[in-house]
């Protein structure tokens, strides 16, 4: 189950972003993704490894949902304002 592998592979991790990354993918490219989303909110950008932030450029190119490409900045943004809009204060 790659939820039951992501949640493992961040505590085995121990807060290290690339080697929790790659104890979850190891098999499992959903739970590699689940971690890095998960740790990607915690650490937020300035938190990530550069060697991962600057490779994104703050881009997110998908053909499936968006389309194209799009700034991680402005759906960062976007997620927040739906967060705040529910009652929740981050």
């Amino acid at each position: 189950v790659p939820i039951v592998r992501a949640a493992m592979a961040i505590l085995s991790g121990r807060g290290d972003f690339e080697e929790s990354i790659t104890i979850a993918a190891d098999g499992d490219v959903a739970a590699g993704m689940a971690v890095g989303s998960i740790l990607g909110v915690m650490c937020e950008s300035h938190g990530l490894p550069g060697k991962f932030r600057d490779a994104m450029n703050d881009r997110l190119e998908s053909q499936r949902f968006l389309s194209g490409s799009a700034r991680v900045s402005e759906l960062a943004r976007r997620t927040l304002d739906v967060v705040r809009r529910m009652g929740a204060n981050p």
